[in-house]
């Protein structure tokens, strides 16, 4: 299964388990990566639900040094998640308060570890402080340049039809 797979299967995820109204996966470039998830999706409540996706043990060893999982502070989501191949990662080697995702040979998730709640209808809680402002800002020019290409694609389209 490849990086790109389980995003996918990440990003359906977070629209249908996590109640998300809205996602957007690989967002940003691949310099930029290491602070920004994978997959975040925004639900109503103010809810944000991130994660980040690992394909590989050594992947995963080698990413848990980086500054998303040091500092938690300078990442994004209140509510944050990793996602991996099934049994490639316990929840006991999370670092504190990350959910779990698996994704099993078929390309279904589930999540195994959900420090927040248990489920897409009661509301989660204990999630990380939303204290990051800046990285929230630089999401929120990120998430303009995609809503501007939409609308560009859209008036394109229409005046084509």
């Amino acid at each position: 299964m490849t990086h790109k797979d389980l995003v996918e299967i990440a990003y359906k995820w977070v629209l249908k388990e996590a109640g998300c109204a809205i996602a957007f996966r690989d967002f940003v470039s691949v310099e930029q990566s290491e602070l920004y998830p994978d997959v975040i999706g925004v639900g109503s409540f103010a809810k944000s639900v991130s994660v980040k996706v690992d394909v590989s043990k050594p992947y995963y060893l080698k990413s848990i040094n980086k500054e998303i999982w040091l500092n938690p502070e300078k990442g994004m989501g209140r509510f944050r998640f990793l996602c991996v191949p099934k049994d490639l990662v316990q929840p006991a080697d999370l670092p504190a308060n990350w959910g779990l995702i698996y994704v099993n040979d078929k390309g279904q998730a589930t999540c195994v570890h959900n420090p927040y709640g248990t489920g897409s209808s009661d509301i989660w809680k204990n999630g990380f402080e939303d204290y990051n402002l800046y990285t929230y800002l630089d999401l929120n020019e990120q998430l303009n340049s995609v809503c501007r290409r939409f609308r560009y694609r859209a008036i394109v389209y229409d005046k084509q039809g």
